[in-house]
């Protein structure tokens, strides 16, 4: 900037910022040179710290009139303590004032802390400017202002703290502030007056960048943004947020009113909260003909608001427009006397609350790609769109809701509806389209005295209720207990007297289709899981306790093994259990003899599971115990067999798609009997080859049980004969160690099974058998760890069938003596 040196006074500070006390610059530093008639004052930065608590005044932190200019080149803090004693009306306090001059601060951090109490006509403002003066603060300042302001004015209203405000004077332009971004702005008001974070009035602008947090705390009515008066204007940039909360009044978080203009870009965030029972609170409210609130995709939360809280408030000619982008709103729609509130929810947008639009007003609602309106109470509006998207009027606590719109359109949206089929009359939400109905929605009812869905009794209901009929109406199939239910609709001539509409759309008819239900699905999965876990359980000797050839002498054993599994299976009534394994055991040599060597023992084993369904999960576990006889040839063979019994229960948490939730639990007890054998063959320089063969023939028992939406079901037993046959190919190291590859075909000759279930009304028994075919394959390595002790671990999987075995782990010890 050039600038003639005639005109020019300048101070340079490189350590604290110029005061001002009773209207007067004063230098710092030892300057003792008042600077009242400034030009241009520049900071380098740094703090100040400024006391008028016991002067007869008010307080002015950085002020600059008559054409000044003030600027900095670096990050100043500020300390401002006011408090005005004076009597005298119409004096503020302030922390950075601009009076028909500009403030330049590129980073200030100030704290601003007035206690004026009841003062007589006391206003508190963090940043005020009028009268063509401009404030310009940089990116990342902090400003908060707090104290008490209380008492009332001249005109009989409350006192004001304010964080920013910009306005007019009688013969004077309005006010500007910039600022830039991630502005924290903090009003903190522990008074009874009235609170405001950003005020825009009388044709003045603020304008704040990105990231702006704005909090506003005060006693009586707060306002995190107001804007009011002949296009005054407030702009914010993205991601800001805005928290306005009232002890004893009303909160608004945006305000607008005679011809106020607010515009905030995508991802604003807007919380108010008024803890008075008898207040209320409102998101945004947009009062008087050219008032306006710009959105472009945000959150707004109001539900606690005393006696009422709205997202969204209206009246007088006011309008909110929700350019496209994505919304959560929490909380009420009104649209009063001449309002407009026209909202655009993007993808994945929610609205929850009802919404209400006065006869003279016009309200439109646009629902796109999967935006869900959750709605709490009767609603009318002007026009809404739903494509892709629901409309949910089952959150009304089981009452009966209304939807009345003038146009409805969209493709493929989904309105869901309580109904009460017990009843002949007033038994369902209504839909009514006054005016014009285009394209297709869908109607997916819910059955309000629980999981069981609409049967016969509800045909005849009328859903739907429209006057031109250019789109239709279909239903969403219904998820029972064990049916599928399918809905069909028709309209006919309406039964309506009012003139008003043509059409009412009504169930025709209701019948089964052959589709699993989630509780049939889960029932059935949840009786593989358990088979399947149990037939897994059941496996070969070299996993169980190692190379038996490589034990030595002594003639008593003890052997513990920890196992990893992850097994499931595709297709129909699938499932995924992945568990952890633990086994203990113990064993003698009862037999030693030139031809073989026998060790008879027992084990005792857990296993604890969490188990995946399609549209849930749960938890399984098993205990188990076992009887082993076990012969090593002299010529490589051995015999292995193996009686076992065990006990499996299984839990599960599924939720429908009307998202019931549907609990079970049962029990089933298992027995087995495995004989495995196979003979070692050397081949050359160590290497060797084992065939191995192995039948298990097993009976895992049924149960019944009752699940919480009332299946009784009953379990058949399932008789079970696996065959396995297979090879290990390995490498001997050393004199007692063993690496090798195995690969087995198995396959289950029994598997049958029937599953019986019963809801009170409908019955269905699902038969069906798990005797495929698979193939395992693997690696592992078994060796002495020590004179008297042995260490063997194994991993393997299984593919080329619906049951998969996608990984198993097994390592175990064994300790002679």
């Amino acid at each position: 900037m050039k600038r003639k040196k005639d005109v020019i006074k300048k101070a340079v500070l490189a350590s604290v910022l110029a005061m001002s006390l009773n209207n007067v610059v004063w230098a710092a530093e030892g300057v003792d040179q008042p600077f009242s008639t400034v030009s241009e004052l520049e900071a380098l930065g740094g703090i100040a710290s400024i006391d008028s608590s016991s002067i007869s005044h008010v307080t002015k932190g950085i002020y600059a009139s008559g054409n000044d200019f003030i600027y900095n080149s670096g990050a100043i803090k500020l300390d401002i303590n006011g408090f005005a004693n004076s009597t005298n009306s119409g004096y503020d306090s302030i922390g950075i004032f601009g009076y028909n001059s500009t403030i330049d601060l590129k980073q200030i951090e100030m704290n601003f802390i007035d206690t004026s109490g009841t003062v007589h006509n006391l206003d508190v403002y963090g940043i005020k400017t009028y009268a063509s003066g401009v404030v310009k603060i940089g990116d990342d300042s902090k400003i908060t202002v707090s104290g008490n302001v209380s008492g009332l004015d001249s005109n009989n209203q409350p006192n004001v703290m304010k964080g920013m405000y910009a306005g007019d004077n009688a013969t004077m332009d309005s006010g500007i502030i910039e600022v830039g971004d991630n502005l924290e702005l903090n009003v903190i008001n522990a008074g009874t007056g009235w609170t405001y974070g950003i005020d825009s009035y009388d044709g003045a602008t603020i304008s704040v960048g990105d990231g702006v947090r704005l909090f506003v705390t005060g006693g009586k009515d707060t306002r995190g943004v107001e804007v009011g008066f002949n296009d005054a204007k407030v702009t914010l940039g993205e991601n800001a947020s805005i928290i306005a909360n009232s002890r004893d009044g009303v909160a608004l978080g945006v305000f607008v009113f005679n011809k106020g203009k607010f515009e905030a870009a995508k991802d604003l965030v807007i919380n108010v909260s008024a803890d008075d029972g008898s207040q209320w609170a409102a998101g945004v409210l947009a009062q008087g003909t050219g008032s306006e609130a710009v959105l472009n995709g945000a959150v707004i939360s109001a539900t606690e608001g005393g006696t009422a809280s709205y997202a969204i408030y209206t009246y007088n000619n006011g309008s909110v427009v929700g350019n496209a982008g994505k919304y959560n709103i929490y909380g009420n729609i009104i649209n009063n006397s001449g309002g407009i509130v026209d909202l655009t929810a993007n993808s994945g947008s929610f609205i929850e609350g009802w919404v209400s639009t006065a006869s003279t007003a016009e309200t439109n609602i646009s629902l796109e790609e999967a935006s869900y309106w959750k709605v709490t109470g009767d609603s009318n509006l002007t026009h809404l769109h739903n494509d892709n998207s629901i409309v949910d009027m089952t959150h009304d606590s089981n009452t009966f809701s209304t939807l009345t719109v003038d146009n409805l359109s969209g493709e493929n949206g989904v309105i869901k509806m309580d109904i009460d089929a017990s009843q002949n009359s007033l038994n369902s939400d209504k839909l009514y389209v006054t005016d014009t109905l285009t394209g297709t929605q869908y109607i997916d009812l819910y059955e309000v005295n629980g999981y069981t869905p609409v049967g016969e009794e509800g045909v005849g209901t009328v859903l739907a209720t429209v006057n031109n009929h250019n789109g239709s109406f279909a239903a969403v199939d219904g998820e029972g207990t064990l049916y599928w239910k399918r809905y069909e609709l028709d309209h006919q001539d309406t039964a309506d007297t009012s003139g008003n509409y043509t059409k009412d759309w009504y169930l025709k008819q209701v019948t089964n289709i052959d589709q699993p239900t989630t509780s049939t699905d889960t029932i059935l999965a949840a009786n593989a899981l358990n088979y399947h876990t149990w037939r897994t359980e059941n496996d070969k000797l070299l996993q169980r306790m190692g190379e038996l050839r490589h034990n030595g002498e002594e003639a008593q054993g003890a052997w513990f093994r920890l196992r990893g599994t992850k097994i499931g299976r595709d297709g129909k009534f699938d499932f995924a259990n992945k568990y952890t394994s633990y086994e203990l055991g113990y064993d003698t040599i009862t037999k030693n003899t030139d031809d073989k060597i026998r060790y008879q023992g027992a084990a005792v084993s857990y296993v604890d599971g969490d188990s995946s369904y399609n549209r849930g999960s749960g938890d399984n576990s098993s205990k188990a115990i076992s009887f082993y006889n076990t012969e090593i040839g002299s010529k490589g063979h051995y015999l292995d067999v193996v009686f076992k019994v065990s006990n499996l229960d299984n839990d599960f948490k599924v939720y429908d798609t009307k998202n019931n939730k549907i609990t079970g639990d049962f029990n089933n007890t298992g027995v087995s009997l495995s004989a495995e054998y196979g003979r070692k063959n050397v081949l050359h320089n160590g290497w060797y080859i084992e065939p191995q063969a192995q039948v298990t023939l097993g009976y895992l028992g049924g149960d019944s049980y009752t699940t919480s939406n009332g299946i009784e079901v009953s379990q058949s037993g399932i008789k079970s004969a696996v065959g396995r046959i297979g090879f290990n190919i390995g490498k001997e190291v050393g004199s007692k160690g063993v690496v090798y590859a195995k690969a087995n075909l198995l396959h289950e000759f029994g598997g049958g099974y029937d599953v019986t279930m019963y809801d009170g009304r409908d019955g269905v028994k699902v038969g069906d058998t798990f005797n495929d075919t698979w193939f395992e394959y693997g690696v592992g390595a078994a060796f002495a760890a020590g004179k008297n002790s042995h260490v063997y671990l194994d991993v393997e999987r299984s593919s080329g069938s619906d049951f998969t075995k996608d990984w198993q782990w097994n390592i175990g010890a064994r300790w002679t003596f």
